[in-house]
């Protein structure tokens, strides 16, 4: 399970797990169930505010990631300008013949 950080306000639907500290549980604990330590399957949706900090397994968090930032691996911030320079248009001749293959 890894570290999150919410972004933007999200919900976590129910039967997922997720892994939050006795201070984040307790006024959801009706809402929980608890699997192992600090770890709780939601027993309906939870909602968490921009902010909270969270864990959740990996297959999850790819579904809310453009909500969620990883505290767990470094964050690359990228400049606009080098992100402009990275993209490649594509040929449209290139394109057109390898669609007929």
């Amino acid at each position: 399970m890894l570290q999150y950080k919410v972004l933007s306000p999200i919900a976590i639907p129910v039967g997922t797990l997720v892994g939050l500290t006795d201070e984040m549980a307790l006024p959801r604990i009706h809402n929980l169930l608890e699997q192992v330590a600090g770890v709780y399957a939601a027993r309906t949706a939870l909602s968490f505010k921009a902010g909270q900090e969270i864990g959740l397994d990996a297959g999850t968090a790819k579904a809310l990631a453009s909500l969620l930032q990883s505290l767990d691996e470094p964050v690359d911030v990228v400049a606009p300008a080098v992100v402009i320079e990275q993209v490649k248009v594509a040929d449209p001749v290139k394109v057109k013949k390898n669609a007929k293959k």
